[in-house]
């Protein structure tokens, strides 16, 4: 399995077979005096993949910059969830303001069509590391209540949103209850219908302080004679996101990460004798640049294949091999290469 950044097509693998040694021969050590060794048969021959498959996989997204927005059929929603333990039990105070600061920096799509989201609440516990877009999709929050509303023109590629939050919601926060009404699960934002970007923020993960998602509580005492503001800067996000039908041609292989696209790659080696030592093994795959979508915030395109360890499921695969993971190959500006001796020798 072949898990991509990019839009990929024209498969190929490279394998050469020689023997192994544990160090460079010597006349001391080697296997017989002359060299090359006699019978052993040295091959570089070139496989062309037999088939390939791509489709849709919703995965846990969890990482250090979270997706809200709407672009080119991509959508994308962000939960996030304050650590309710750091809210005091103020019960009685009355709050009078309540804002949620998010900041923004990178974007995908229109740079100049509008951006907006609505606030709403969820309503059951999450967990961040496995969240995904399928697990939002019922009774996860209130679609009819709004509790707060975004709405923007173009925005430079930096900076904070703020959000004006209703302050019942917030007041709420500071029970000391969580029943049904009174929950602190957090707030999903949800794009507006005018909304053309998707916009990159800062999450809980990201430093320094100054960039983390902050909710900033205004409240007074019941007599009005003393105010307080409080602020908060921990806790949970992701965002979840879908794309439909976005492997239409089957002429290529997909992958993309937020919606996650994969794609499986066959391979026949049967032309490999058993036994065969792998020295190397090199895939290529070409990209095809009309149809793959990158942003000028995309610091690295990083390929990653797993071997499929089942027969009948191809999303069980070995876990990732830092020395496989894919690059351009230098002097090409299309070409990904892969060093996957491990996997040609597995089959």
């Amino acid at each position: 399995l072949f898990d991509i950044v990019s839009t990929l097509g024209s498969l190929a693998v490279l394998a050469m077979f020689i023997a192994a040694c544990c160090e460079d021969p010597t006349e001391e050590n080697a296997l017989t005096a002359a060299l090359p060794l006699e019978e052993v048969e040295v091959h570089d021959t070139t496989i062309l993949a037999s088939g390939s498959m791509s489709f849709k996989q919703f995965i846990p997204m969890n990482g250090k910059l979270n997706l809200v927005g709407t672009s080119d059929g991509y959508t994308a929603l962000l939960p996030l969830a304050f650590f309710s333990a750091a809210f005091p039990v103020r019960d009685t105070v009355l709050v009078e303001s309540a804002t949620l600061t998010l900041k923004a920096v990178s974007w995908s799509g229109d740079s100049t069509a509008p951006f907006g989201f609505t606030v709403h609440r969820i309503l059951r516990n999450w967990d961040q590391t496995s969240i995904t877009w399928d697990s939002v999709q019922s009774a996860f929050y209130d679609p009819v209540n709004v509790y707060g509303t975004y709405e923007a023109g173009a925005a430079p590629d930096t900076h904070n949103v703020v959000v004006d939050l209703d302050t019942a919601l917030v007041r709420a926060w500071l029970q000391p209850s969580t029943d049904t009404t009174t929950t602190k699960f957090g707030l999903i934002l949800i794009p507006t219908a005018t909304t053309n970007i998707v916009r990159g923020f800062e999450s809980f993960e990201s430093s320094p302080d100054s960039v983390l998602p902050r909710l900033k509580i205004i409240a007074t005492n019941v007599a009005g004679t003393t105010r307080d503001t409080s602020f908060f800067n921990l806790g949970v996000d992701t965002f979840v996101g879908n794309i439909e039908n976005l492997n239409t041609d089957p002429g290529l292989v997909y992958a993309q990460a937020g919606v996650v696209y994969r794609s499986t790659l066959l391979f026949d080696v049967s032309c490999v004798p058993q036994g065969a030592i792998i020295n190397k093994a090199e895939m290529q795959l070409v990209l095809d640049p009309g149809t793959t979508g990158l942003t000028r915030f995309t610091a690295d395109t990083v390929v990653s294949p797993h071997v499929i360890l089942s027969a009948t499921d191809n999303t069980v695969f070995e876990v990732d091999r830092p020395s496989a993971f894919g690059r351009r190959k230098e002097g090409t500006s299309n070409v990904f290469a892969f060093s996957v001796p491990q996997a040609v020798q597995y089959w």
